[in-house]
């Protein structure tokens, strides 16, 4: 079974332009072309350099981003440049098109972000920033005036904006055009609520408008929202509340004498995917993009900002990526042409002989999701009607066909998509999934493109991001790939060659389970077939700044390295002196982690000690021998910084682009997944992207055991089979040796911390200082000891408590086991799931009792979540062991304490994916009280299995 869908857009216009030509702009991050993306954002910049850290690194990088966003053939960029961490980013750039003249016709549109109650401090910067953009003479100009754009400017509200245009021309003597949104997130909920708006609600509606318009000189519209109205977990883009209200009444308005004169402006979105947050608007292939694209048309208007060029976090941006490709460059490009009304066309370079077709689908899915590809014709002409064709087959690992496709038509002249959706339910027997496509050209020439696979797991996904893949942008490649057993468990002989026929390689790496662990490179900087690669980062509640010192003894040959990551990139490595490398001023950070590298010759490291001497926390020693035996080691500093360890196994950073056309690969690559995908991927200079078949040297045996999974397409649990070994048991190790984590038996990134969860969207990150408001607060690591002859961790009942990753307890059915020893009867944290905002299960002891809580999803935009509350009446007894468990397969949630239980009719899904914390925290919130601590006593045990033992 599966469901089919074709999209074709009407490019409906209703309201005449003010303006001659539309205007387009990309809103600039801080983000930049050298950054060290690897192992932290799920996707990078097509066009990374790391060369470009040699010199002026950040003005580089964006002089780079002019030169590529010129192929998109819009006007330029536009930065919220008025807070103080970019205002001065913005003036070096402006500086910065002086020393580098960019292409004919860019611009550079000023902008700003709003606050609702704006200090003196923010209205200097915003004056600030204007005057930024009055001196230079790449400042976007309409008729003498200045355009601002805006984010949040609904918070603002009119009257602050009325002033500011005022003051703005006063103090300049140029007058602004400020651009704002309407305050109507009232109306689109009752919208989204009711199926329509009333006579009276539509009124209201119009004067909010009209009030807008009346204090800006621009107004701004979204074309799309999300909403949680599918069985998908990602919200999906809707634009009805837009063409059924919006869009009368701005023509109604701008009809009239008064408004007539006012620029409409549009905010374009192509999806939000951020594997941090747990909350994701879906792509959807392209449709989000053309969805916007198409609405937008309908007021047809003067500026268009495309939110956001390059930010890596939330992964909305439209620069080339490796996932995009230049996807986005084909889109805007043919989009900006026929709004302009000028003759579509291909882009340079183009083999004609391939049609201008984009392959689009996720690389992971969590099992129950909807599989779906997408075929999306990109017009090259606009009368040239030939047809080509193209078939779509899925296969298994093994080649054999598990679904083909009836065949398509296209014509060349036509925009045209088709939407292929299957239930993942359906491939439940099924690791990895090979897509393939037959196309037969114009001139009845066949070709068989294989696509980037898909690979569905049993129960955990929290990368939701799309691969887009042009046809005209796989790179045509020679190239051998071979992976073997190797003679230590875990560890795999990978061979490899690659030669392009016509233009240079940029990078040739080697990917397992879409994540980045090799690559060539030609500086050979890490050297790591002679050296190990031990990456350590440090990380606090607090963050401060300490003079660090790095010393490595009985290791001649050894090298630090910083991570060139986000901070002066453009610095050296500092030097190392009588063996030690000092840092004088090292950034410990509570939002991102800032990694360091060094590298050990193999034949010495396992006698080497690494010494680290930091001013404000101690000098600390680690035993390299032991931390190569364990693979991780911890320590906490103080009541709130920490030190992780590893010995690195993926690739640490980016190499500087290869620029030769040959390169081979022989190496042994040791890996951490139960079932790793090796796959080669090759990236030439001009954007093109070559993606080998994928080699399973391991495949799940498991007997096939039944296991309830959430059906996107029938919005119910359903129950699958799958093979018992594909489903994820966590068992964590309690052993001390390693320090300030906790080891999992499954794969390393499960480990759990004891302390942590700092950075973005953890546990403990937000919001500051409440989470660890103790009076009495020591170290945030509950303490290894032994208790009854097994190794156990004290909580000291004040800020103790072990962070643990994203989707350890997984989104969909689970079982939590822990055996506890409970001290005191105040009331407690056991267990929680949530980051800066909740996710499901919480456990808490009560009165010397089990109670639960699940955090659930309500359909809609911008709807409260639900809470369901479980008040158990299972005694957890104060000095006696208690064994815990929670068990959840969708239809029932079952808890129990040793060997008393109690079972709950229950279906409903977390709202989002996300962290978890055991012991803590007790930030007075939602469901917590404000009576409830940390947990107090002792753990000896701790397993989540990734399936529900309900009976």
């Amino acid at each position: 079974m599966y469901n089919r869908q074709e999209e074709k857009p009407t490019f409906q216009t209703m309201r005449q332009r003010m303006l001659p030509q539309p205007l387009f702009y990309a809103e600039y991050q801080s983000y930049r072309l050298v950054e060290n993306y690897l192992h932290y954002w799920i996707d990078r910049p097509l066009f990374h350099d790391s060369s470009l850290r040699e010199g002026k690194s950040y003005r580089d990088s964006f002089l780079r981003n002019v030169e590529i966003v010129g192929k998109y053939e819009i006007d330029g960029f536009v930065m919220l440049s008025n807070p103080s961490q970019h205002i001065n980013l913005y003036k070096e750039q402006l500086q910065s098109l002086d020393e580098v003249k960019p292409y004919s016709g860019f611009s550079y549109m000023c902008g700003a972000g709003y606050a609702g109650k704006p200090s003196q401090q923010w209205l200097d910067l915003y004056q600030k920033n204007y005057e930024i953009a009055v001196a230079s003479p790449y400042t976007l100009r309409v008729n003498g005036k200045i355009p601002i754009w805006a984010y949040h400017s609904a918070s603002a509200g009119t009257e602050l904006l009325r002033e500011l245009a005022k003051s703005l021309h006063e103090k300049t003597s140029v007058e602004p055009i400020i651009f704002s949104e309407p305050a109507d997130l009232r109306f689109r909920q009752l919208y989204d609520k009711n199926g329509a708006l009333t006579t009276e609600e539509m009124g209201q509606l119009r004067e909010l408008l009209a009030v807008t318009m009346d204090s800006c000189g621009g107004l701004m519209v979204s074309p799309t929202q999300e909403s949680r109205i599918s069985g998908d977990y990602t919200s999906v883009p809707i634009s009805a509340y837009y063409r059924d209200c919006i869009v009368p009444l701005v023509l109604e308005l701008t009809a009239l004498p008064q408004y007539k004169d006012k620029l409409i402006g549009a905010y374009i979105r192509k999806g939000y995917v951020n594997h941090l947050s747990g909350n994701n608007s879906g792509e959807y292939g392209t449709v989000a993009f053309r969805l916007a694209m198409d609405s937008l048309l309908l007021l047809n208007p003067d500026v268009i900002v495309f939110f956001e060029w390059n930010e890596a976090n939330e992964n909305t941006h439209f620069q080339p990526t490796v996932n995009n490709g230049l996807t986005m460059q084909r889109l805007i490009r043919f989009y900006a042409r026929k709004m302009r009304g000028q003759p579509t066309a291909p882009a340079d370079g183009d083999d004609l002989s391939v049609p201008n077709l984009v392959f689009c689908s996720r690389q992971v899915l969590r099992l129950g999701d909807t599989l779906r590809y997408e075929l999306l014709n990109i017009p090259d002409s606009d009368t040239d009607n030939s047809e080509y064709r193209v078939q779509l087959t899925v296969r298994d690992y093994d080649g054999n066909a598990l679904k083909v496709f009836p065949e398509e038509t296209f014509k060349l002249s036509e925009m045209k998509a088709v939407n292929y959706e299957i239930p993942t339910e359906q491939l439940a027997a099924y690791f990895l999934l090979l897509p393939e496509l037959r196309v037969v050209n114009t001139a009845g020439q066949e070709r068989v493109f294989a696509m980037q696979y898909n690979r569905i797991h049993p129960s955990v996904c929290w990368n939701y991001k799309e691969i887009m893949q042009p046809l005209r942008d796989v790179l045509p490649l020679t190239a051998t790939f071979e992976v073997k057993k190797g003679d230590a468990p875990g560890t795999y002989h990978i061979n490899a060659s690659a030669e392009s026929p016509s233009e240079e390689l940029m990078q040739l790496e080697v990917l397992d389970s879409e994540s980045e662990v090799y690559a060539v490179d030609r500086e050979n900087k890490y050297d790591p077939e002679k050296n190990i690669i031990i990456e350590g980062s440090f990380t606090a509640f607090s963050p401060s700044t300490q003079k660090m010192i790095f010393e490595v003894r009985n290791a001649p040959g050894w090298q630090w390295f910083r991570e060139c990551h986000r901070y002066r990139s453009e610095a050296p490595d500092p030097p190392i002196v009588d063996n030690q490398v000092t840092v004088q001023y090292y950034y410990i950070n509570y939002y991102y982690r800032y990694p360091f590298f060094i590298t050990i010759p193999k034949d010495v490291a396992a006698d080497a000690v690494l010494d680290i001497d930091a001013s404000g926390l101690g000098k600390h020693s680690f035993n390299v021998g032991k931390l190569l035996e364990l693979g991780k080691m911890a320590k906490v500093f103080d009541d709130t910084s920490r030190l992780d360890l590893a010995i690195a196994k993926n690739l640490v950073d980016i190499p500087a682009p290869l620029r030769q056309k040959q390169a081979s690969i022989s190496t042994v690559l040791e890996t951490g997944s139960q079932f790793p995908i090796y796959q080669l991927r090759a990236i030439s200079t001009s954007g093109r992207i070559y993606r080998s078949r994928p080699i399973m040297p391991v495949r799940p045996t498991g007997k096939l055991v039944s296991h309830s999974v959430f059906s996107a397409p029938k919005r119910q649990a359903v129950t699958v089979e799958v093979a018992e070994d594909r489903i994820p048991e966590l068992v964590y190790l309690f052993d001390g040796a390693r320090g300030a984590m906790l080891k999992n038996n499954w794969e390393p990134f499960f480990d759990g911390q004891l302390g942590g969860g700092f950075i973005y969207l953890e546990p403990f990150n937000r919001p500051r200082p409440a989470l660890l408001d103790h009076p009495e607060r020591e170290s945030l690591a509950p303490a290894w000891g032994t208790a009854d002859g097994a190794a156990v961790l004290a909580f000291d009942g004040k800020t103790n408590y072990i962070n643990l990753p994203r989707e350890s307890l997984p989104y969909g059915s689970f079982t939590l086991e822990f055996e506890i020893k409970p001290e005191g009867d105040d009331e407690q944290v056991l267990f929680r799931t949530c980051g800066s905002h909740r996710g499901s299960l919480n456990l808490y002891r009560r009165q010397g009792k089990l109670e639960g809580t699940f955090t659930y999803r309500v359909d809609g935009i911008n709807n409260q979540n639900a809470i369901e509350k479980f008040q158990t009446d299972l005694e957890l007894p104060d000095g006696k062991w208690s064994k815990v468990s929670v068990s959840y397969d969708l239809k029932t949630m079952k808890f129990s304490v040793d060997s008393a239980s109690r079972e709950y009719p229950f279906s409903e899904r977390g709202v989002f994916f996300k962290p978890a914390v055991f012991g803590g925290h007790a930030w007075p919130v939602y469901e917590v009280g404000k009576d409830t601590r940390f947990f107090k006593g002792l753990l000896r045990s701790l397993r989540i299995r990734h399936a529900a033992t309900v009976e």
